[in-house]
């Protein structure tokens, strides 16, 4: 599952988005009412989405989700790392749109932030077993953690 895709539509995955978009489920993946459905998931890739949410709805999102992973199944998350943002000396363009998102749609502006513990702290707490850890040049963190 390929949550809040966007315009990055996976092959051979279940894309959801809140907005209409062509090849994706029209769906708020933050409810759970509309995503029960998905119970049983291998994987869910959560890339550049869960900053979208304010700070405690963020935290119970990323709980649902790993309540729909099936046990080994795995949450791939990419979020920007507000401290390796400040650390790789991004253009001052790049920094805000990581900040505070493109604010080009309603639902794209950033409400809350990511530390690299902060997020792994949150995998923890779910006793998801960290797999997978980056910073990327381009101010973000990817963690990949396993049910």
């Amino acid at each position: 599952m390929n949550c809040g895709c966007g315009n990055q539509i996976y092959r051979n995955y279940t894309n959801l988005d809140i907005r209409n978009i062509e090849g994706a489920i029209k769906c708020d993946v933050s409810s759970h009412i509309e995503m029960r459905r998905f119970r049983g998931c291998d994987e869910i890739c959560a890339f550049d989405i869960l900053e979208h949410f304010p700070r405690e709805k963020s935290r119970q999102v990323l709980k649902m989700w790993v309540g729909l992973l099936r046990p080994g199944g795995v949450i791939r998350i990419r979020c920007p790392d507000l401290l390796h943002a400040v650390k790789v000396r991004l253009s001052d363009e790049w920094l805000e749109l990581l900040l505070y998102g493109g604010q080009d749609y309603p639902e794209n502006q950033h409400l809350c932030g990511f530390t690299r513990n902060m997020l792994v702290g949150l995998l923890l707490d779910e006793n998801l077993e960290i797999i997978h850890e980056e910073n990327t040049d381009a101010g973000n963190l990817e963690v990949w953690a396993q049910k």
